[in-house]
């Protein structure tokens, strides 16, 4: 993205991405926030990155990756969440339901507080206004 187009969507004095996020989503919440402020993306198939390394590998990323996600998704669809939402949360559930049937007891655990987490935070991202991504 181009500076004077980050610059333009800031949250607060020096954050460009939404602090409350974290990692996982805050590239996708950007992007919304880029589109409703008037900025076009352009996709470049050829492009590739490498990531090093996670800070958020392992069982402490599950409830940034499910919690987020419902966050990013408020924002991103304003009222229009609320019409999603049944389906994110049936995408949720079989989640769930494959992973405690597969014995992965940590991510089970890792996605009810990654609901618990959207649950808490989604007042301060959730608007009833039309979505950024329309």
């Amino acid at each position: 993205y181009r500076r004077v187009a980050l610059d333009v969507v800031k949250v607060g004095e020096s954050s460009w991405f939404e602090p409350a996020l974290g990692s996982y989503y805050e590239d996708a919440e950007l992007a919304g926030r880029l589109r409703s402020a008037g900025f076009r993306a352009l996709s470049v198939p050829a492009a590739r990155a490498l990531h090093a390394g996670s800070a958020t590998a392992g069982s402490t990323r599950w409830p940034l990756v499910y919690g987020n996600r419902h966050l990013a998704a408020a924002r991103l669809l304003g009222r229009g969440y609320w019409l999603a939402l049944p389906r994110l949360l049936v995408r949720d559930v079989a989640d769930l339901l494959g992973v405690i049937l597969r014995g992965e007891g940590g991510r089970a655990l890792g996605i009810l507080r990654g609901l618990w987490r959207a649950a808490t935070k989604l007042r301060r991202f959730v608007h009833l206004g039309a979505g950024m991504a329309s």
